[in-house]
């Protein structure tokens, strides 16, 4: 390797720097052979600038992969410190050094990619999380500090576009995580911040010419797997936690640029006189951190619809309810506006056995929502259920939606009668769902809430036997027949009951009655006119057809169990 000619010299080299990468890979286990050929190889990178310092980056990559766990931390942080000081020496300030790492930067961040692509330790990939996102926020503010300091579409455009780059390795990095539900205080701050900074610099727009549609998938995969961007801390005060803890301060922003966020945002909302009334007494951070919240939901739920749920987690939040800006008001503007969206989105979906029981999913999701103890996700709840129901008039006559709703009654009824949960807020569970309920403490809310979902599960019986009207009594029978068996007829289930009203209530006319005129029905009892006698029929043959399947099977049958349950 040393007495060859000059003119081999770049080949040697390349040799060696190879050379080097694949010690540090195969001696992993050998102490200190890893640690030492990575100084070796941190020596040479961009000292000075080279043709090698792509390969060298290429082999401490290599290296943070295969080598031990050492060897990936020091190379994540030899990345972004190089990443920041080749920024800010860009900007003009900052280490003089830093204009050295311009030339391997697009290598850097190839490389962070891969790093996130090839890890699997979970602990690792929160570790790289964390660190990418606050080097995205760091390149902002720098970003920021350097426009102000010298105005100019270059200057802007140079700063996104550093962020830019750093978008695909935070997709790589969050693909292998699962959704993050409960993060951090820190984690969650920085996540406010990046999707802030999204909607500033426009990464975030579907159908955007502005910058590389790579980012905006990107962007999408970050939102599938973001945490929903609630008030953070345990006080909840969501005013105090924009004004004192956003990446975006309120005193830095001129009338002219505030004006221009509460234009935005009205353009999302498209909302009502009162609704406009509230934003433009906004500030800058509430703006940006509704249009935030509806960047992310939008792209969550674009990127899947089985995540429209998450909306809903806004809309119970404490610190948005206590705010007294009208926020609360914005941000069920913003879960209206991305319900629009949900909702096209389930009309381009093929009609598949998969798709229908999405839709049953979602449907069960606002049935329990509609007993939410706020009224206005009541209302919400309710408005969305119905807008569902028109556009798929089929879930009306959904054995599994008429199941839950008269399960869901009776859990209701069984709580209200509990002495000993009397005076107690507590959780109601429904058999066969992962959902829950929280009943209230006070006994005049509790019958209240049993009151009106009582009145709305009828309100749904009745629409779908007008509309479907023999298969809808045929599912009632059906759920009557089966508890009917399961609970052997001694004990009192308040769905059976409703189910049972319901049923006689809307019998429909017998065979004699329909050749009637109206004047003349009119003047009938209810006996004379009615098909009630049909229904009960029908009712006790299918439950004597039920009892004498179940009474020919041999004892713990799984299909009987499952059948009764």
């Amino acid at each position: 390797l040393y007495t060859t000619h000059s003119r081999d010299q770049q080949m040697t080299s390349s040799n060696i720097l190879i050379t080097l990468g694949r010690v540090g890979c195969t001696l992993s286990d050998t102490p200190g052979a890893a640690s030492s050929a990575l100084a070796l190889l941190q020596q040479k990178l961009c000292k000075p600038p080279s043709s090698f310092d792509t390969l060298i980056v290429d082999q401490m990559v290599q290296m943070a992969v295969k080598a031990e766990e050492t060897s990936w931390f020091q190379v994540v942080d030899e990345f972004t410190r190089m990443s920041m000081e080749a920024v800010t020496a860009g900007y003009g300030y900052g280490p003089a050094h830093g204009l050295d790492y311009k030339s391997c930067s697009r290598a850097i961040m190839s490389g962070l990619e891969y790093i996130a692509r090839h890890t699997s330790d979970q602990n690792k990939l929160q570790e790289l999380l964390l660190r990418v996102l606050e080097l995205f926020i760091n390149l902002a503010l720098e970003g920021k500090k350097a426009g102000d300091q010298t105005s100019g579409p270059t200057k802007a455009s140079s700063s996104a576009f550093n962020l830019g780059l750093l978008l695909p390795v935070l997709s790589a990095t969050v693909h292998q995580m699962q959704v993050i539900a409960q993060p951090k205080l820190r984690l969650l701050k920085l996540f406010r911040d990046f999707w802030l900074y999204c909607v500033v610099m426009g990464f975030a727009v579907e159908g955007s010419k502005l910058w590389p549609a790579e980012w905006l998938s990107a962007v999408r995969d970050v939102a599938a797997k973001s945490p929903s961007l609630l008030s953070a801390g345990s006080e909840q005060y969501l005013g105090r936690d924009l004004m004192y803890g956003s990446a975006l301060r309120n005193d830095n922003v001129t009338a002219a640029e505030l004006t221009d966020l509460r234009s935005n945002l009205l353009d999302l909302l498209s909302g009502s006189a009162d609704l406009i009334a509230v934003v433009n007494k906004l500030t800058a951070a509430q703006c940006t951190y509704l249009m935030s919240a509806y960047r992310l939901e939008s792209l969550r739920v674009s990127a899947d619809t089985k995540s429209f749920k998450y909306v809903f987690l806004y809309l119970e939040d404490k610190g948005i309810q206590k705010d007294k800006a009208g926020m609360g008001q914005c941000m069920h503007a913003v879960a209206d506006k991305i319900f629009q969206q949900f909702v096209s989105l389930l009309e381009q979906k093929p009609r598949t056995r998969q798709t229908e029981l999405e839709l049953e999913s979602h449907a069960h999701f606002l049935v329990f929502q509609f007993n939410n103890l706020h009224k206005r996700i009541q209302r919400a709840a309710d408005q969305y259920l119905s807008t569902l129901v028109g556009k798929f008039p089929h879930l009306l006559w959904s054995g599994s939606v008429l199941t839950l709703m008269l399960d869901v009654l009776h859990a209701m009824s069984q709580s209200l009668e509990d002495k000993a949960k009397k005076r107690q807020a507590h959780e109601i569970s429904v058999p066969g769902t992962a959902l829950k309920l929280v009943f209230p403490e006070d006994d005049s809310a509790r019958e209240r809430l049993v009151l009106d979902f009582a009145a709305r599960c009828g309100e749904v019986i009745q629409e779908a036997v007008k509309w479907a009207p023999n298969q809808s009594r045929s599912l009632l029978q059906e759920y009557i027949a089966r508890l009917e068996l399961n609970i052997g007829g001694l004990q009192h289930h308040t769905g059976i009951c409703l189910a049972t009203e319901c049923a006689v209530k809307y019998a429909g006319l017998n065979h004699l009655a329909q050749a009637q005129k109206a004047s003349v029905l009119e003047k009938l009892p209810e006996c004379l006119k009615q098909d009630t006698s049909q229904f009960i029929s029908k009712l006790m043959l299918r439950t004597r057809c039920l009892g004498e399947g179940v009474s020919w099977c041999t004892p713990n049958c799984w299909d009987c169990m499952h059948l009764m349950t």
